[in-house]
C-alpha cells in the first residue's frame, strides 16, 4: 500500500479544519458574555441548567425531500449511501440527547450502587458536583455516548450478518454432517449407510431424502402448484422424505404456520398415514394464495410433459393426460421456513418445494419408480449432538467418507464447515478491530474528559479550600473527583452502548424477519468489560492529577 497524495490532503484538511471548528463555540461563549461577569473573580462561573427550545434550521428536510428522491431517479447509490449513513449518525445522536434525560437519574444510581462501601458524605459531595458541572461535562458525556453508540452499533449488526451467515449455512446443510450425489447418481450402499448409523457411538438418528421430480421423470417439464379454479399457479419442485426427517434435522428451522395438532403422530409422519398417502408439506404462502380455511382443503399438482411424453407414460395415462397430468393433494401441513428445503410465508419467496411421501413420490413418478427399492436417494443425514465437538465431527466425517467410497456411484460428504472456514480468519481480525476502536474512540473522548475535570476543579479552587479548612481530610476531596470522573464516563459509555445494541438489536429482529432464521442475539459483554475497565482507569488519570 502507497501513501496517496489525497489521503494526505484530506489528512491536512481534517488537521486544520478540527482546531478551528472546536474554537468557535468557546470563543463565541467568552465573547458573549457581559463585562461584570467577565471580570469578576471572586464568584464561581457555575450556573444553573438551562434548557431552551428553537425551531430546527438544518437541512433534514432539504436531504429527504430532495436529495433521496434525486438519488435514486438518477440510480446514483453512492449518494443515497450517504444520505442513509448520516441519517443514522443524526439518528444516534438524537437518540443521546434524549438519553440525556435520563443520565442524571443514573448517575444517581451509579453513585449509589458502585460507592456503597463509602462515606454517605462523599456520595453526596459526588452528586452535588455532578449537578453544578452538568453543562460543560454534557460535551464529554455526548462525545462518549456518540463514539461508543456507533462503534457498537456497527458491532452488532456485523455479529448478526455473520451469524446469518453460519445459520443459513446450517440451514441449507440440515445438518452437520450428510452424505449426498447429483444426479444421476444415486446412494446404492443404503445397507452398509443404516447398518454403520445404527452401531455408531455417536450418531442419534438418521434420515433419507431423495432427488427432486423434475430430475427423476424424463421429458418431465415442470410441475406447478394451482388450486382447484386454475386462479393462481407457482412453479414447485417435488421431494420425498423419510418419516423422521424433520426428527433428524438441527433444531429452530423448522417453523410450522399450521398443522393438524389432533393426530397423533409426529408431523413428518402424517406422511405416511393413510390421509398423508395424498398430502404433502407446502409453504405458508399458499396458504393465503390459494385462500384455505382449514387443512382439508385441497389443491392440485400439475405435472406437463414434453411432446415426447409416450415413452414413459402407460397407454391408460396417454388416454387421459394428453402431455398434462394432475394429482389432487391436501396440505398435512404449512411451513414458514424447514432445513435443507425451500419455504416461506413471504409472497416475494415464489417457487417453493413440496415434501411428500416415499410412497406418495413413487406413485407420482409417471410409473418411473415401480418400487420402494428404486427410490432415487440422494441425501443420507445423521443426527449428531448439537453441542458436537469439532473433533468427533472428523472423525465421523472419516467414517463416512470411507463408507462413500465404497459406491460404485459418485459420493461425496457435505460438511457445513468448509464454506464457513474463510469466516474465522476474518471474526477474529474483526474482533481485535472492534477492541481497538473502542479503545481508540474512549482514548480520544478522554482529552475532552480531561479538559473538563480540570477546569471543574481549578473554578472549585475556593471550594475544596473551604472544605479543607472545615476539616474534609485530602483522601476525601481525591475520591469526590475520580468518582465524579468515573461515574461520568461509565454513565455515558453505558447510554452509548445501550443505545447502539438496542438500534443493533432493531435491525437483528428486521434481519430475522427477512431471512426467517432463528439468529440470537447476543450482548457484546467483551466490550462492556472493557468500557467499565478504561472508565475506572481514565477517571483516575483525569482527576487525580489535578
Amino acid at each position: 500500500a502507497q501513501l496517496t497524495f489525497s489521503a494526505v490532503l484530506y489528512a491536512s484538511v481534517l488537521g486544520i479544519a478540527i482546531p478551528i471548528l472546536s474554537s468557535v463555540l468557546p470563543i463565541r461563549q467568552a465573547l458573549g458574555q457581559n463585562l461584570h461577569d467577565a471580570i469578576d473573580v471572586h464568584r464561581s462561573k457555575t450556573k444553573a441548567v438551562e434548557v431552551k427550545v428553537e425551531r430546527s434550521e438544518d437541512g433534514v428536510g432539504f436531504c429527504i425531500y430532495y436529495i433521496i428522491p434525486l438519488a435514486l431517479l438518477s440510480e446514483k447509490l453512492t449518494v443515497l449511501l450517504n444520505v442513509f449513513f448520516a441519517l443514522l449518525i443524526m439518528m444516534l445522536l438524537g437518540l443521546v440527547v434524549l438519553a440525556l434525560n435520563g443520565q442524571q437519574l443514573l448517575e444517581r444510581m451509579l453513585v449509589q450502587l458502585l460507592f456503597w462501601f463509602d462515606k454517605a458524605a462523599v456520595r453526596a459531595l459526588v452528586l452535588k458536583n455532578m449537578v453544578a458541572h452538568r453543562r460543560r461535562n454534557r460535551k464529554t458525556t455526548v462525545m462518549y455516548a456518540l463514539s461508543l453508540g456507533f462503534i457498537i452499533f456497527i458491532y452488532v449488526s456485523y455479529d448478526v450478518q455473520m451469524k446469518s451467515i453460519v445459520y443459513q449455512e446450517m440451514e441449507d446443510a440440515g445438518t452437520f454432517l450428510s452424505i449426498e450425489t447429483d444426479w444421476p447418481n444415486r446412494i446404492d450402499i443404503i445397507d452398509e449407510l443404516e447398518d454403520w448409523a445404527r452401531h455408531s457411538d455417536d450418531v442419534i438418528a438418521f434420515c433419507w431424502r431423495t432427488h427432486n421430480m423434475e430430475q427423476v421423470v424424463p421429458n418431465l417439464k415442470d410441475m406447478e402448484l394451482t388450486n382447484l379454479g386454475h386462479v393462481y399457479s407457482d412453479w414447485t419442485n417435488i421431494y420425498g422424505v423419510s418419516p423422521n426427517f424433520f426428527d433428524v434435522m438441527l433444531p429452530g428451522f423448522l417453523v410450522v404456520n399450521e398443522m393438524d395438532t389432533t393426530s397423533p403422530y409426529p408431523v413428518t409422519e402424517q406422511l405416511y398415514t393413510v390421509l398423508g398417502s395424498s398430502s404433502a408439506f407446502v409453504g405458508s404462502l399458499y396458504k393465503d394464495k390459494f385462500a384455505f380455511n382449514d387443512l382439508n382443503a385441497q389443491f392440485l399438482v400439475e405435472a406437463s410433459y414434453s411432446l415426447d411424453a409416450d415413452d414413459i407414460l402407460t397407454d391408460a395415462d396417454k388416454k387421459d393426460i394428453s402431455g398434462v397430468q394432475y394429482y389432487r393433494m391436501r396440505p398435512v401441513a404449512f411451513l414458514d421456513g424447514a432445513p435443507a428445503f425451500y419455504f416461506s410465508q413471504f409472497p416475494t419467496q415464489p417457487n417453493q418445494h413440496m415434501l411428500v411421501s416415499f410412497t406418495t413420490f413413487m406413485r407420482m413418478s409417471s410409473g418411473v419408480v415401480t418400487s420402494m427399492d428404486e427410490i432415487p436417494l440422494a441425501n443420507f443425514h445423521v443426527q449428531l449432538p448439537t453441542d458436537v465437538s469439532d473433533k468427533t465431527l472428523d472423525h465421523v466425517k472419516g467414517e463416512m467418507k470411507d463408507l462413500a467410497s465404497s459406491s460404485r456411484y459418485k459420493l461425496h460428504v457435505a460438511d457445513y464447515r468448509k464454506d464457513l472456514e474463510p469466516l474465522d480468519d476474518a471474526n477474529t481480525a474483526m474482533e481485535f478491530f472492534f477492541v481497538f476502536t473502542v479503545i481508540v474512540a474512549m482514548a480520544i473522548s478522554f482529552f475532552s474528559l480531561m479538559s473538563s475535570m480540570y477546569t471543574n476543579i481549578l473554578e472549585q479552587a475556593k471550594e475544596i479550600g473551604v472544605l479543607r479548612a472545615l476539616g474534609v481530610p485530602n483522601g476525601w476531596l481525591q475520591r469526590v473527583y475520580v468518582y465524579e470522573a468515573f461515574t461520568l464516563v461509565f454513565a455515558a459509555s453505558f447510554m452509548g452502548m445501550m443505545i447502539g445494541v438496542v438500534v443493533g438489536w432493531t435491525v437483528a429482529l428486521q434481519r430475522v424477519l427477512f431471512t426467517e432464521l432463528p439468529v440470537p442475539f447476543e450482548f457484546p459483554f467483551a466490550l462492556f468489560g472493557l468500557m467499565v475497565v478504561m472508565a475506572a482507569v481514565f477517571a483516575v488519570i483525569s482527576s487525580y492529577s489535578p
